[in-house]
């Protein structure tokens, strides 16, 4: 893999760009292909020569007049035009001099500092994090927000502090890759603009693309002390422990081979048409898998999920990309989900327009173990979709004891539900809002971690 650096560099007297400098090159090392540099200066700065001669002469470097309103806007289009290709074996990285133009006082009391270290580490410190990630992503970046307007100019996702990996083959294929907005912000609206889907990037440390607050609270101390530092803790033990404590199934059959890699580290892809029939013989879904993994576990995890390759396409933006995170939130609930729908009618209405005949078959399990369909089915108008969800192994088992009795003899009595449709997708529809009803009879505590409202 060809490993481009791009960096601006503003050398403001008696500022961090020195300790910035010092963060690069320490990390050299992980570039093999070009270095570039633009350093700008003006009346503020220390002079160019004074620069150049603590950069070695591995980086090609530039000096330019300091444009103030437009910073490293300026200087991109000249370094980035550079390194174009479209060969899918090259990715370049950018960064700049975090913090240069903030006062001391700003950066003794603010988390200028601890930000930029996050930027740095997570993104130089890692190398085959961030081969495995851009592998599956087009950019690559630490801490992905949702999205934001930048002085009235709207972006659906961005990388705050404006450092991020990005792919070759993706980024210079895509129409007008080059138009950046002239403006201070230009740059750090450049990846959202390039591709406004969130799904084609990820932020190592933090992927939120429902978080729509802005980046302007992260350099914060107080935000810094309430949530960053936890991120950045639970990223480097992970780092250090090594193998995930659990695994969340990324199914798929085999006519979707070109949709399966794994969207991050935690995941593990599945063919559903390799599944054996032994289990439940009439069925090929996701529920399948769950039986396979219930009856075969493949290891000693303490969490397990599952989800789909076509999960984004989908439009469900939701990636794990933390072991802690997940654990940190099961201790807290009983599940995680992010296939939440919002209907504009109960579920129970919503679910027979789909299915024909489906509360029917629902009323005839429930009355054949002895148990009454919650109120909630008939009330409540969103839930938990699609078999997007991650449960602690104790409850994934309590789930399967309790569904697959249920499933199975639906299929043993030949229920009117599946006259109605095909066999395979009847089945699926039904597990998905068996998962809702069990939930609910259980008074199983769910947590949303995305969704979208229903078109209908």
């Amino acid at each position: 893999m060809i490993r481009n650096l791009l960096y601006h560099l503003y050398p403001r007297r008696d500022s961090i760009w020195q300790w910035n400098l010092d963060q690069l090159l320490k990390r050299l090392d992980q570039f093999n292909g070009k270095k570039l540099m633009t350093i700008a200066v003006d009346d503020t700065t220390e002079t160019a020569d004074s620069v150049r001669a603590l950069i070695p002469s591995c980086i090609s470097t530039t000096v330019i007049h300091n444009n103030p309103n437009l910073g490293e806007t300026a200087t991109f289009p000249l370094m980035v035009r550079d390194v174009a290709s479209v060969n899918h074996e090259e990715i370049t990285f950018f960064g700049h001099g975090k913090g240069v133009t903030r006062s001391k006082r700003e950066i003794q009391t603010g988390a200028f500092h601890q930000w930029a270290d996050v930027m740095y580490s997570s993104l130089l410190d890692y190398p085959s994090l961030v081969d495995d990630a851009i592998q599956t992503h087009d950019f690559v970046g630490a801490i992905l927000l949702g999205l934001w307007n930048f002085h009235r100019v709207q972006t659906p996702w961005f990388f705050p502090g404006t450092f991020f990996w990005f792919r070759h083959d993706k980024i210079f294929s895509a129409p007008r890759w080059n138009a950046l907005y002239a403006d201070r912000w230009g740059l750090e609206r450049w990846p959202g603009n390039i591709n406004p889907d969130p799904a084609c990037a990820i932020g190592l440390v933090m992927n939120d693309p429902y978080n729509r607050t802005g980046g302007r609270y992260l350099p914060t101390r107080s935000y810094w002390d309430s949530v960053l530092s936890n991120r950045w803790r639970q990223f480097q033990i992970e780092r250090e422990a090594g193998k995930p404590t659990g695994t969340i199934y990324q199914l798929y059959f085999g006519r979707h081979t070109q949709e399966t890699k794994p969207f991050s580290h935690l995941y593990e892809t599945m063919d559903l048409a390799t599944l054996g029939s032994d289990t439940l013989p009439e069925v090929c879904n996701e529920y399948q898998a769950m039986v396979e993994l219930w009856l075969r576990p493949r290891n000693d995890n303490k969490w397990i999920g599952f989800t789909s390759c076509r999960q984004i396409m989908k439009g469900y933006h939701f990636v794990a990309t933390s072991n802690s995170d997940i654990e940190t939130r099961l201790s807290q609930c009983d599940m995680l989900a992010w296939g939440w729908i919002r209907f504009r009618e109960s579920l129970a209405q919503q679910a027979e327009r789909s299915h024909r005949g489906i509360n029917q078959a629902i009323n005839m399990v429930f009355a054949a173990f002895g148990d009454k369909v919650p109120d909630a089915w008939t009330t409540q108008q969103d839930g938990p979709y699609c078999q997007y969800w991650i449960m602690s192994i104790e409850r994934f088992n309590e789930w399967m004891e309790w569904s697959y009795p249920r499933v199975t003899w639906m299929i043993e009595q030949k229920l009117p539900l599946f006259q109605y449709g095909h066999h395979f997708g009847v089945l699926g529809g039904l597990a998905e809002r068996l998962v809702i009803l069990w939930a609910m009879t259980t008074n199983k505590r769910c947590v949303m971690l995305g969704g979208r409202e229903a078109r209908r």
